[in-house]
């Protein structure tokens, strides 16, 4: 929480009638930077997604942070669905969770809003996709292990799949690794 100054005191007073949207903004970027740590880059998406938030709710009107409801929250994170992507929304809902947090630990709200986020799956539902043992083996076979280019390429290849490495790790494989 900030430390209560006059200035401080007046800015309280002042989100009781409403504020501007750009107030509410500056403010929560704000308690991100100094409460929080959070870098410029993740700032400047939470206040994207906060203000678009604002804006849907307020329509460019004063925001009173009493007036949000639990509805335009499930509403605005089930339009975001249609219009972006799953991390793009997963992010959206990040962002929610963050300003009502900041509502609350600054005394402008006392529940919970952010349990009102509704949470988004990062990966669609259903069983992975793979190459079936045939295709699979056709694509080793593929390699020329005996040149320069396909003999890591191979390696590479049968660490994922027989190892079940991932890529970041395969990446990170050094000479001494191996054994």
């Amino acid at each position: 929480m900030w430390p209560i100054g006059s200035e401080d005191k007046e800015w309280l007073m002042t989100t009781r009638d409403g504020l501007t949207l750009e107030e509410a903004l500056a403010a929560f970027d704000e308690h991100l930077r100094r409460t929080r740590g959070v870098c410029a880059g993740t700032r400047r998406n939470y206040a994207r997604f906060a203000g678009a938030f604002l804006q849907t709710v307020f329509a460019g009107g004063p925001v009173v942070v009493a007036e949000i409801h639990m509805q335009h929250v499930v509403g605005f994170v089930a339009a975001a669905t249609r219009r972006y992507r799953p991390r793009t929304v997963g992010l959206a809902a990040s962002s929610l969770r963050s300003f009502f947090r900041f509502l609350r630990a600054e005394g402008l709200r006392e529940d919970r809003l952010e349990d009102a986020v509704p949470m988004v799956p990062h990966r669609p539902a259903g069983l992975v996709r793979h190459l079936d043992p045939g295709r699979f083996g056709q694509l080793v076979d593929s390699l020329d292990s005996s040149s320069p280019r396909g003999l890591p390429d191979r390696a590479i290849i049968l660490c994922m799949s027989r190892l079940g490495l991932r890529a970041s790790e395969v990446v990170q494989l050094r000479l001494e690794d191996l054994d």
